[in-house]
């Protein structure tokens, strides 16, 4: 494949061209280049169906992750306060 996901003995359709018959362009040709186009669009769909399908997997897995954070930060604010709570009750019975 080819930097813009043309495979390189193929011309992407933009740039196909078709012999000339009587009555239009030979349908032999037209009929492989569609089927080569359909085939191409099947796979970048389902790559993308793929690829959304990891996404939603990411943002569960990163709203998780977030969440655990959340947690440890309040266990951590609350163990500090904690500590100050302790640390004041022992200098008034030191008194």
């Amino acid at each position: 494949m080819t930097d813009d996901g043309v495979p390189p003995d193929t011309a992407g359709p933009a740039e196909q061209e078709f012999r000339k018959v009587m009555r239009g362009f030979d349908p032999a040709e037209w009929t492989t280049s569609a089927s080569g186009a359909a085939d191409e669009l099947e796979r970048v769909v389902r790559e993308r169906l793929a690829l959304e399908e990891k996404l939603k997997q990411l943002q569960e897995q990163l709203a998780t992750f977030k969440e655990r954070e959340k947690a440890m930060n309040d266990a951590l604010v609350a163990a500090q306060q904690l500590r100050a709570e302790t640390r004041e009750q022992a200098e008034r019975e030191a008194k």
